[in-house]
């Protein structure tokens, strides 16, 4: 709507130049909400799959670690002439542990 002299009113001109600011603006806000929907919380399960995985496998092998070093320390040790002590005893002290272990279990009725 040109006015006496033929120019544009400023304000229809600076309505017609914000509208692709707008949308640009609205896009970003979309994907920006459509972001924190998804892929944050996607993210964040994947980091805590990783790390579980990764000290399931720390405790295994320090578990193995473990077991090794009981049985060295009762091999060279505790028992030092017979070899098969140390593994009575080894095997005794796992027994009991499981047996506490499965006492303390909830039984299903």
């Amino acid at each position: 709507m040109p006015d006496q002299d033929g120019k544009q009113p400023t304000s229809l001109i600076a309505e017609e130049s914000a509208w692709p600011d707008q949308i640009a603006d609205r896009l970003e806000s979309f994907v920006g909400q459509v972001r924190k929907r998804t892929v944050v919380p996607l993210k964040t399960a994947a980091a805590v799959i990783v790390y579980g995985i990764v000290i399931a496998v720390a405790i295994a092998i320090a578990s193995i670690l473990f077991v090794i070093a009981a049985a060295r320390a009762a091999n060279g040790y505790l028992f030092p002439t017979r070899v098969w002590e140390g593994y009575l005893a080894l095997g005794g002290i796992f027994c009991l542990l499981g047996l506490l272990l499965w006492s303390k279990r909830k039984q299903k009725d």
